[in-house]
């Protein structure tokens, strides 16, 4: 009976998205099918923090817009593997044991948070855990507590206890302090970096960037602004040590590909272009502003005089232009959620025109 209450607690609140609008519920299965895909690459422990954020873009086989997987548990599996999940299984179990032995009253709450985590992001939140542990703290009666106590005490091994509790609180203080000293680190760093945005000298404004970068070398935002107002030598080194600590970052890898091109270096942007294109399919703009650099590039090779490479620069454009217009068209057939827009520009088709104007010229003049 506490059970099906709480099950209906939840469809309470989620009734709205299941009955209302198919195409979350769409979006949704879409999001658990390419998350599986994440799952595959590393099913035992993880990729690590904020997996789905980062790459999801990579794998989605439609175009939504999610940071996040929506399901808590295949959020943790997502980030620890099946070695993590089972361990947080393993305490949410043990709560609701507790629960069930010693005060079931409070079942239903317990599987409103147990049961919502399936559809939704609940375990992402400090709050939930903190229920959850609230839960646990009234699970356990204070009969118990110190019938442990005795035992304890009548078995010699207070000591044990004792030793074990200190050992909680040192750990305890360990972990506040780094997490302190990460805290004072990541509040630097924004604070120049927001001041940095409304300073009007620009070497000020890169020095600004520069020691935010110190701060918080990981913060993308900050290497991106950083190399927008940097050679493209120097931004090159920062945008490439900024994909060092977020791999696979789909602005870090499109913005590179724009850097080689300001370079000149057609192969390096090249590259770089077809990793934007894996890292984030979905991206019409992008898509659209590759194919300019390709013309540029091409053009740049022509007038060098290099003949042959301007025209294998023109024939990768245009298998990246057919690629995308495919794309775009099969998303323009099939009524699913297009919450990225994503659509063949105008704008490409004129670059497609352009590349397919320059191809035609060098096989005239071959």
């Amino acid at each position: 009976m506490l059970w099906t209450a709480g099950a209906a607690a939840v469809f309470w609140t989620v009734r709205e998205r299941i009955t209302a609008n198919y195409s979350t519920v769409s979006a949704r299965g879409a999001m658990y099918r390419d998350a599986w895909k994440l799952v595959e690459q590393a099913p035992w422990f993880g990729q690590g923090g904020d997996t789905w954020r980062m790459s999801y873009r990579a794998v989605q086989s439609q175009p939504y817009v999610g940071n996040q997987v929506h399901s808590g548990y295949m959020d943790i599996l997502l980030n620890t593997g099946v070695v993590g999940l089972m361990m947080i299984l393993m305490l949410i179990i043990s709560a609701g044991w507790l629960l069930w032995r010693n005060n079931r009253l409070l079942l239903p709450a317990y599987g409103v948070i147990v049961l919502h985590s399936i559809a939704d992001i609940d375990w992402s939140f400090g709050l939930i855990w903190l229920l959850m542990f609230v839960l646990i703290g009234q699970a356990a009666s204070p009969q118990t507590a110190k019938s442990g106590l005795a035992d304890f005490q009548l078995n010699g091994r207070s000591v044990v206890l004792r030793n074990a509790i200190i050992s909680m609180v040192s750990m305890g203080l360990v972990i506040t302090a780094a997490l302190t000293v990460v805290a004072f680190r990541g509040q630097m760093a924004n604070t120049q970096h927001d001041q940095a945005l409304y300073e009007r000298n620009n070497l000020r404004a890169i020095a600004l960037l520069k020691s935010s970068l110190q701060w918080n070398p990981a913060d993308y935002s900050t290497a991106l602004d950083l190399a927008s107002v940097l050679p493209a030598k120097e931004a090159k080194v920062v945008l490439t040590e900024s994909l060092s600590y977020n791999p696979g970052h789909a602005a870090l890898v499109w913005e590179l590909a724009n850097n080689a091109s300001r370079l000149g270096d057609a192969e390096e942007a090249i590259t770089w272009i077809r990793s934007g294109r894996h890292y984030d399919l979905f991206n019409a703009e992008q898509s659209t502003k590759s194919l300019g650099i390709i013309v540029r590039l091409a053009r740049e090779e022509l007038a060098d005089g290099h003949r042959s490479e301007a025209r294998r620069i023109i024939q990768i454009g245009a298998k990246l232009y057919l690629d995308y217009k495919e794309k775009a068209g099969h998303i323009l057939r099939n009524p699913i959620r297009n919450d990225r827009e994503f659509r063949l520009t105008s704008e490409a088709q004129m670059w497609a025109t352009q590349l397919n104007k320059m191809g035609l010229a060098l096989a005239a003049s071959h």
